[in-house]
C-alpha cells in the first residue's frame, strides 16, 4: 500500500514542479528536441529548478514524447 502512496506523491510533485502544459510548451519552442541532448536537459532542469535526472525522467514520461 505504501508504494502506491509514494508513487502518487511523486507524480503530484512532478506535476507541481514541472507542469505538463508548460513543459510541453517549452519543448515545442525548442523544436527538434533530442532526448540525448544534455544541454537542453540542463537548461530545462535549471529553469524548473530540478535535477537533470528528474527532468530527463519527466520528459520521458510525457505522453507527447513517448
Amino acid at each position: 500500500m505504501r508504494g502506491g502512496i509514494e508513487k502518487e506523491a511523486n507524480i503530484f510533485a512532478m506535476e507541481l514542479l514541472m507542469p505538463r502544459e508548460l513543459l510541453l510548451a517549452d519543448l515545442d519552442k525548442i523544436g527538434n528536441f533530442d532526448i540525448e541532448d544534455n544541454t537542453t536537459i540542463k537548461k530545462l532542469a535549471k529553469r524548473y529548478r530540478v535535477s537533470e535526472a528528474v527532468m530527463f525522467y519527466r520528459i520521458c514520461t510525457l505522453d507527447h514524447w513517448t
